[in-house]
């Protein structure tokens, strides 16, 4: 199985199985991320990650413990998984949090995921593409009215542990059916309100409406503080502007180029791809508009709508 980062596969030494993931070479500090986060949750409690039984700091290389799937993830485990977030987040609360590794792209400042946007955007502007050009407009000035909402505005949420990409598409069951998170190289340290839109906001997570509405709630009540959630709306509004930026990737060569080399029959789909891409771009920017007048934010999407973000190329 292959990644952006890395791929993963069974590998026997010994007459023992362990599923090998393997990291390019250029990618050296997410490998150490992995390693320093899961040695991090699995000395909290062993039935938060997967095991690691051995690691080759020369070739990248993590043996993780295997553990045979032979049951779906299905939506049935949304309690679990949830139960599972709580116990880390109780876990690695600010008083007692001894992890310093933030989550990638962590919104630790309002000022500083702005010109995170930013950079995003004039890197797709110097594109000089036609056709995204005036969404691409659209997005800049939605943008700014974002701005001047948050503007002088300070965080007071403390940050928790982030998987970076919550969902159950990232989970698996040991042998005693405890639920693990995986994929470890973007988590860290980040403010729940990204942990909590961006989990409602993933194509993979919009289509169970009343989990999504669990999940909510329990962020709100639990994880934000009361000062923030005066200006939720906004900030969850910001997020969905990023993932709309997030879904023109494929307009940048250089992305490009490691989707072809991923998976060569893209090439021949460019223009389509690229079709498909703008069009949930552009939904994604219509979920903002709504966040921004105070949508709630588990109903961003109409069911075909769902349907079609949901699906790769």
């Amino acid at each position: 199985m292959i990644t952006g980062n890395s791929s993963s596969r069974l590998v026997k030494e010994k007459n023992q199985i362990f599923l090998l993931k393997t990291f390019q070479k250029k990618r050296e500090y997410y490998f150490f991320r992995e390693y320093f986060i899961n040695k991090y949750l699995s000395d909290i409690n062993d039935n938060f990650v997967a095991k690691i039984i051995k690691i080759d700091k020369k070739n990248l290389e993590i043996f993780y413990e295997y553990y045979p799937q032979d049951i779906e993830i299905g939506p049935e485990y949304f309690f679990k998984y949830i139960d599972l977030i709580k116990k880390i987040h109780i876990n690695t609360s600010i008083e007692n949090n001894e992890c310093s590794l933030y989550a990638k792209e962590s919104l630790l400042s309002i000022n500083q995921t702005f010109s995170n946007i930013k950079e995003r955007l004039d890197i797709l502007n110097s594109i000089n593409s036609k056709f995204i050009e005036a969404h691409l407009n659209k997005i800049s000035k939605f943008t700014f009215q974002i701005k001047q909402k948050l503007k002088n505005k300070k965080l007071n949420t403390y940050l928790k542990f982030s998987h970076a990409d919550s969902g159950l598409h990232n989970c698996i069951l040991n042998k005693q059916g405890s639920l693990l998170i995986t994929d470890l190289e973007y988590s860290g340290l980040d403010c729940p309100i990204k942990q909590c839109i961006d989990y409602l906001l993933h194509p993979k997570n919009c289509n169970f409406i009343e989990m999504n509405e669990i999940w909510l709630d329990y962020f709100i009540n639990n994880c934000i503080d009361e000062k923030d959630i005066n200006h939720i709306n906004y900030f969850f509004s910001l997020f969905a502007i990023k993932w709309s930026i997030i879904l023109l990737n494929e307009f940048i060569p250089k992305v490009w180029e490691i989707r072809v080399h991923a998976s060569p029959i893209r090439k021949g789909n460019r223009d389509m791809i690229l079709i498909n891409q703008l069009k949930k771009s552009q939904i994604y920017l219509r979920a903002a508009q709504q966040l921004f007048d105070n949508e709630r934010p588990t109903i961003l999407f109409s069911k075909s709508e769902k349907i079609f973000i949901s699906k790769s190329y």
